[in-house]
C-alpha cells in the first residue's frame, strides 16, 4: 500500500491561528508517502518558516486573484500521486486518515472519490452543528447518488480521488461555480464512477468566526439548486429507481432558483477559502 504516493491539496490564501496545527496534522500522518502541495494564493506571500519546516511539503505560489477553484486546478496538475487528497487550512486531520482512505480506495477499485465522516470542534456559532458532533454522510454509491438531489453527499476536505480518473475524465473545479464548486464537481464525476464515504470520522472539521459570509451563502445556495436541477435532469432519464424523487428535486429546486435569483449578486468578490 505505501508505495501508492498521495499528493494532499492544502490551498492558503492568508495565515490564521490554526495554519500551522493543520499542516502540523499533515506532516505527522501515519502514511508517509505523501507530498504537501502548499498552494498560496496569497497577495505577498505567506512566512517561509509556516512551510518550510519538512521536505513533504511542495510550496507552489498561485496569482493572489486566484478563488479556490483556480487553486485548486492548479494543484491538480501539479500533483504528482496516485491519489488526490484535499484539506483546508483550518482543520485537523486524524493520524490515520490517509492510511485510511488509501486502504478503502484500494480495496474499493470501483471508486473514485472518498470522503469521510468528520468531528466538529471549535466555536457553538453554528446552529446546525456543535462542536463534539459527528457529521455523516451516506456511504454507499447508489445513495449519494441520490442524496445529490438535496444536499452535499462529500464533506469537501475530507475527500481522497483517484487521479488518473480525474484526468481521465477532464475533471475540474469551475470557477463560475466557486460557492459550490466540490458540488459541481461530484456532480459531473457520478456520471462516470463510483462516490463512497467512509463512516469514520477522520478529520476534526472547525467551526469559527470567519469561516462563513452571508452573502456568499445567497450565492451558494442559487449555485446549488442550478447544479441541483442538472443533476435531477440527468436522474430522470439516466438513473431508474429515482425519476419520481428526481422529478420532485427539480421542481424545488427550480422554485429555489428562481425566488434566490432576486437576492443574488451577478459577481461575487468572496473568495470561498475560509
Amino acid at each position: 500500500m505505501h508505495r501508492d504516493l498521495v499528493s494532499i491539496l492544502l490551498p492558503v490564501h492568508k495565515e490564521n491561528p490554526f495554519l500551522r496545527e493543520a499542516l502540523k496534522s499533515l506532516l505527522d500522518q501515519s502514511y508517509k508517502n505523501i507530498e504537501i502541495l502548499f498552494l498560496d494564493n496569497s497577495v505577498a506571500g505567506l512566512d517561509p518558516t509556516i512551510w518550510k519546516v519538512s521536505k513533504l511539503i511542495r510550496y507552489i505560489k498561485v496569482p493572489g486573484g486566484y478563488g479556490l477553484s483556480q487553486t485548486l486546478n492548479v494543484g491538480i496538475k501539479e500533483s504528482l500521486g496516485v491519489y488526490i487528497a484535499r484539506m483546508d487550512y483550518d482543520d485537523v486531520s486524524h493520524i490515520n486518515r490517509i492510511h485510511e482512505q488509501v486502504k478503502f480506495m484500494n480495496l474499493n477499485t470501483n471508486v473514485g472519490i472518498c470522503g469521510t465522516f468528520a468531528e466538529v470542534i471549535g466555536l457553538s456559532i453554528d446552529k446546525n452543528v456543535k462542536p463534539g458532533q459527528v457529521i455523516t454522510r451516506p456511504t454507499e454509491p447508489e445513495s449519494i447518488v441520490a442524496y445529490l438531489l438535496y444536499k452535499n453527499p462529500l464533506l469537501h476536505p475530507t475527500v481522497m480521488m483517484r487521479r488518473e480518473l480525474v484526468l481521465k475524465y477532464g475533471l475540474h473545479y469551475r470557477e463560475k461555480f466557486d460557492s459550490a464548486e466540490d458540488l459541481d464537481f461530484w456532480v459531473r464525476a457520478v456520471k462516470y464512477f463510483d462516490i463512497a464515504n467512509i463512516p469514520i470520522p477522520l478529520i476534526k472539521y472547525r467551526i469559527h468566526e470567519s469561516q462563513y459570509s452571508r452573502e456568499d451563502g445567497i450565492n451558494s445556495q442559487f449555485q446549488s439548486a442550478a447544479i441541483r436541477m442538472r443533476h435531477s435532469f440527468w436522474l430522470v432519464f439516466n438513473f431508474k429507481g429515482h425519476q419520481l424523487k428526481a422529478a420532485k428535486a427539480l421542481l424545488k429546486n427550480s422554485i429555489k432558483f428562481i425566488g434566490l435569483s432576486f437576492q443574488v449578486k451577478k459577481k461575487s468578490n468572496f473568495k470561498k477559502f475560509d
